[in-house]
């Protein structure tokens, strides 16, 4: 039927984000600028690139935040280091700022456009990936609208980020992976690449895919050079590259991940104000899908919906550093990884729990919860 069609789902997510968009462009005046935040420190901290010198014309705060950064590197790709607090971690996410000036064809009007654009369309088409996914194992593609509408992968679209991008090109990937056959899992591999290329948390969704191939061939044989095929660019990419040209590679030791289970949320501990609504939205539900993804593998191994629960619901949630609550837009987008594995899983899930859709709504209800922020932004004039 037409209205249970992934078609449709990623249609009405991009009638949906297209006319926020329209909304914010025309009516609130908000310039394609604004959504990257320009800050005023950044912007000072050199002279030497004339197309990030334009910039001063938009500034909007004085740090502003994480946008600003692929925006200055979609600008002037090898001039951008001086304005940019990390260089070698910012640079390691280099798809979507490069994807942007590629199709702007350079052209410094056009760049924030195509940032703005291109997650619009990512979000699209991360719907539509994960729709068919769901179709394909018999469950609703609607429930892709839990990936469209989280309040992260918003913020993304919202400020310029790479989660849109990355975790679109991960949901293809896995379509791709989920349909097998040689080519289907060599396409998947290069897709997990590039996702990687774009955002490093990818990753756990090609480690998932290479453990559930070892696990049907009881051997390596596909599943090793699945795993180093899709990490192996990185990694050369920031070992060699960076490396050679910005002096180190290495991810920042605020953001390596605590050795302490839950060790960064308790950093905190007692829990006010931003921290517990945090809790709320990304530990609480994080937690339950961990402990719902074990206990579906003790029952059934080979699904990649409930490796890839697990594996995100760790690295994102249980093992990340007290850096990441310290804002309340990093945790949200911090948490995307896990909402498009449980998406991947709820057909596994449904089919190990028939009688009750209690589990998909319980950690639903939390991720949404941020909303009620979220559209006291919407409709400002400033961002």
């Amino acid at each position: 039927m037409l209205r249970s069609s992934p078609v449709v789902v990623a249609v009405t997510v991009f009638a949906l984000y297209a006319g926020w968009l329209s909304l914010a462009h025309y009516h609130l005046g908000h310039r394609m600028t604004d959504f990257a935040f320009i800050g005023q420190q950044f912007v000072d901290r050199s002279s030497t690139s004339p197309a990030i010198e334009a910039d001063r014309a938009h500034i909007q705060s004085e740090w502003g935040y994480d946008g600003q950064f692929f925006l200055y590197i979609a600008q002037d790709p090898s001039g951008a280091p001086p304005y940019i607090d990390d260089a070698s971690y910012r640079y390691g996410r280099i798809v979507y700022p490069m994807l942007a000036r590629g199709l702007a064809l350079g052209r410094q009007d056009v760049i924030p456009f195509m940032l703005v654009g291109i997650n619009v369309l990512a979000v699209a088409v991360g719907a539509l990936a994960l729709g068919v996914v769901l179709r394909r194992h018999g469950a609703s593609p609607w429930y892709a609208m839990f990936f469209a509408l989280y309040p992260g992968i918003f913020v993304a679209v919202l400020r310029d980020l790479s989660e849109a991008l990355a975790y679109a090109l991960a949901a293809c990937a896995v379509l791709l992976f989920d349909r097998g056959g040689r080519a289907a899992l060599v396409g998947s591999c290069a897709l997990f690449a590039v996702a990687a290329l774009t955002r490093e948390t990818t990753v756990v969704f090609a480690l998932a895919c290479a453990l559930l191939l070892l696990l049907r061939d009881r051997s390596v044989r596909r599943g090793l050079p699945f795993a180093v095929g899709a990490i192996l660019p990185y990694v050369l990419y920031r070992s060699v590259f960076l490396d050679r040209w910005l002096g180190h590679a290495g991810v920042p030791a605020a953001l390596r991940p605590s050795l302490i289970p839950f060790g960064g949320i308790a950093h905190y501990w007692p829990w006010t104000g931003d921290v517990l609504d945090q809790a709320y939205a990304l530990v609480f539900p994080g937690a339950f899908c961990l402990a719902l993804a074990i206990w579906a593998l003790l029952r059934r191994r080979d699904d990649l919906g409930l490796w890839a629960l697990a594996g995100n619901a760790l690295a994102l949630v249980v093992l990340v550093p007290p850096a990441v609550f310290s804002d309340y837009y990093a945790s949200l987008r911090v948490g995307t990884g896990v909402v498009v594995a449980f998406v991947v899983a709820i057909p596994a899930l449904m089919a190990l729990v028939p009688r009750s859709r209690t589990w998909v709504w319980l950690p639903v209800v939390f991720w949404m919860a941020p909303w009620w922020q979220l559209l006291q932004i919407i409709f400002q004039s400033q961002y």
